[in-house]
Parts: C-alpha cells; sequence; structure tokens
C-alpha cells in the first residue's frame, strides 16, 4: 500500500506542468491538458458567515481531467458540502455531510496555449451538467466564458458564469470575477481576485455574496495549487478556497 504515495510524490517531483492549472482559485483557469494527459484536482472552500452569520459551508471538489485534445478538455467531478446552520431561539443548530452533486464537463480553449510563448489572449469556454443528489429533479447546468491575458510576468483574468437549476422552479444565478497575477519568482505567483454570486430570482436574494481577497498560485513539476482569501462586502464574511493538481 506504500507504494501509491510514492508514486504520487514523484508524479509531483518529476517532470514539468504543460498546462491544465490556474492562477485563481476562484476563477476557472484559462489552461487545459495536453492531448492524453491526465490530471487528478481537488477544491476545498468555504462560505463562512453566509447571508446573516448563521450558515457556514466547507465543500470539496473532487475530479478527474482528461485531455482530449490540445484544446478539449473532459472533466468528471465530484462534489461534497458540509453545511452548518446555527439555530435561534427553539431552533436547533443543524449539521449535514452529504455527496452534493457529480457530473460531467467539457472545457475549450479557442486557441492552442504556446507553453514557449504564452503571451496574449487565451479565451475558453466551459459547459457542465450534473446531478442533484438530494433533490433527484432537480438537473443542474453551469457555463463560463474565461478571458486570460498574459504579458511577461504579469496575468489578468475574467470568468462570466451562470449555473441554472432546471426543476419545477427554474433558479439561475451568476457568478462574475475577476483576478490579476504577477509572477514574484520563478513559479510563484502573488495577486487580487473578487467574485460575486448573484440570483436572479429576487425572491432568493438572501443566496447573494460577493467577496475580494489576496491570491497566491505555486507550481512545481507537475503538482500545482493555488490559494485564496477572500473577505465579504456583501452577505459573507470569508471564504477561503484551495485547489490542487497532479498531472500524470
Amino acid at each position: 500500500m506504500r507504494v501509491v504515495p510514492v508514486l504520487l510524490l514523484l508524479c509531483a517531483l518529476t517532470g514539468s506542468v504543460e498546462a491544465g492549472r490556474s492562477q485563481y482559485a476562484w476563477l476557472y483557469g484559462a489552461e487545459v491538458l495536453p492531448e492524453k494527459s491526465v490530471e487528478v484536482q481537488q477544491w476545498v472552500y468555504e462560505r463562512n458567515g453566509l447571508v446573516d452569520d448563521t450558515t457556514k459551508d466547507t465543500a470539496m471538489w473532487w475530479g478527474v481531467l482528461v485531455g482530449i485534445s490540445d484544446q478539449l478538455e473532459l472533466v468528471i467531478p465530484v462534489e461534497l458540502l458540509w453545511r452548518r446552520v446555527n439555530g435561534a431561539g427553539a431552533d436547533p443548530t443543524t449539521t449535514d455531510f452529504t455527496i452534493e452533486k457529480y457530473g460531467a464537463e467539457l472545457r475549450y480553449r479557442f486557441n492552442k496555449l504556446d507553453s514557449e510563448k504564452p503571451d496574449g489572449w487565451g479565451p475558453l469556454v466551459r459547459v457542465a451538467a450534473k446531478r442533484d443528489v438530494n433533490q433527484r429533479d432537480t438537473t443542474i447546468g453551469e457555463a463560463d466564458f474565461v478571458l486570460a491575458y498574459q504579458q511577461g510576468r504579469f496575468h489578468a483574468q475574467v470568468d462570466l458564469g451562470a449555473i441554472a437549476r432546471i426543476n419545477a422552479e427554474p433558479e439561475v444565478e451568476i457568478h462574475p470575477a475577476v483576478g490579476v497575477s504577477i509572477e514574484v519568482k520563478n513559479n510563484l505567483r502573488l495577486g487580487a481576485e473578487g467574485i460575486a454570486v448573484v440570483n436572479l430570482d429576487r425572491d432568493l436574494n438572501k443566496r447573494d455574496w460577493a467577496g475580494v481577497g489576496p491570491n497566491m498560485s505555486w507550481t512545481s513539476g507537475r503538482f500545482w495549487l493555488s490559494a485564496s482569501f477572500l473577505v465579504g462586502i456583501h452577505q459573507i464574511n470569508t471564504a477561503p478556497r484551495f485547489i490542487w493538481g497532479v498531472l500524470f
């Protein structure tokens, strides 16, 4: 059984990452994997004080990414959610941990990434279909348009995304996000990012929130990670997020 962690360590410390990483934690990356490459990726993130300081969420996203071509990537994710809601008065405090959803997604980059000359624009579109495990009559559709720009050590990106819950009472939310990142040392980047989550059904406006904060990203061989700590500016206290990936 000790062979598995040893192999993972060797994969992380040898070779080089050609693509697939993200310089940001709350924005989808604008890079895709090379053809026939496989990556294991995991996210962990929190939403603390959502709405009125009564709800705390910790979510985990685990997925396998496959490079179908140098511009098209397949992702198979499973998402888990732990939620605590603090009761008031006679209402008890409740906690729940469950598989929230699973599905599949495609990410297509319009121009091929040149790792030797990465400067310039990098547009990408992402579409996903997921099943809600707890609400069996609900299908979740997701879409993002990502536009990245790199010039030397400077990197900037916008992510215009939307999520639609399709059931008897459809819900749609949009989540625009923006980030900047500067390479301060070989393979180490620092920057800032922000995101807003807006539900288009105003009857559900308690789910809206927004935050901004610093981020960092680091690459070592076939291993990469990105992290961000957002401070709430609307209906949330903090929203930290951590992403890592290992390319095989």
